[in-house]
């Protein structure tokens, strides 16, 4: 889903530590997941597709048909083994290895505390890259599931939040059980899968979940408005 509701965020922490040119994971308890390196496989430069057209559509919306494709691929990479860069876990491990502050840049050999307090993290958030690396990760692990399905052209569908229709956790992702539903997850509040989504939360004095009941609501109304209101400042 892009945005990736569904690829697990595990906490991030202060931990490995890099050189100028390489990002080196030396989590070797496992506490987090490392991103996948071959020791065989060449490094190979970006080729873009040629005549390759992939339209991405609202979840809310999507034809049952499209589900069950999106189900069938998300299935497919969850059953591969971990050590397949195809795999979910792989998918997921590589965001992890970006998060916040995982990975700092270690350009000082002296080991001094002054050097350690300038080591400035890496990080692909709160910058300038957070855009076009998300972009990157979205299109690869899009590309990634229309393979597993033999399906070229398949794309990602979206959680159109800043639609009334669409302020809601979409019903794809929490109907069924983690049995009968790749994209069902155990983990997620259950208080919150039918409520209206606050997109200012962390301002928010109410945070109290708010069914999602429709127009006639006034709580959901005032809510919208809200929602509506902070899209619009944000975006503007």
């Amino acid at each position: 889903l892009a945005w990736y509701p569904g690829l697990a965020d595990a906490e991030c922490t202060r931990a490995d530590k890099v050189n100028e040119n390489t990002v080196q994971c030396t989590d070797t308890e496992r506490v987090l997941p490392c991103p996948l390196v071959s020791a065989t496989a060449p490094v190979v430069d970006f080729t873009p597709e040629a005549k390759v057209t992939r339209v991405r559509q609202p979840v809310h919306l999507l034809s049952r048909e499209y589900q069950e494709k999106y189900k069938e691929a998300v299935e497919k990479m969850k059953a591969l083994p971990e050590s397949n860069p195809l795999s979910f876990a792989a998918q997921a491990a590589i965001h992890q290895a970006y998060c916040d502050s995982y990975y700092s840049y270690h350009r000082s050999s002296s080991g001094s505390a002054a050097a350690a307090r300038d080591d400035p993290t890496f990080d692909v958030h709160f910058s300038w890259i957070f855009a076009p690396w998300h972009r990157m990760y979205i299109y690869f692990y899009e590309r990634a599931l229309g393979q597993l399905i033999g399906d070229d052209i398949f794309a990602l569908p979206f959680w159109n939040w800043d639609t009334p229709a669409g302020m809601v956790v979409p019903p794809l992702f929490s109907e069924g059980s983690t049995a009968s539903n790749p994209l069902y997850d155990a983990n997620r509040n259950p208080a919150n899968l039918d409520a209206l989504i606050d997109l200012d939360y962390l301002n928010d004095k109410d945070k109290e979940p708010i069914p999602f009941k429709g127009p006639k609501d006034e709580k959901y109304k005032k809510l919208v408005n809200k929602n509506l209101s902070t899209v619009y400042n944000q975006v503007c």
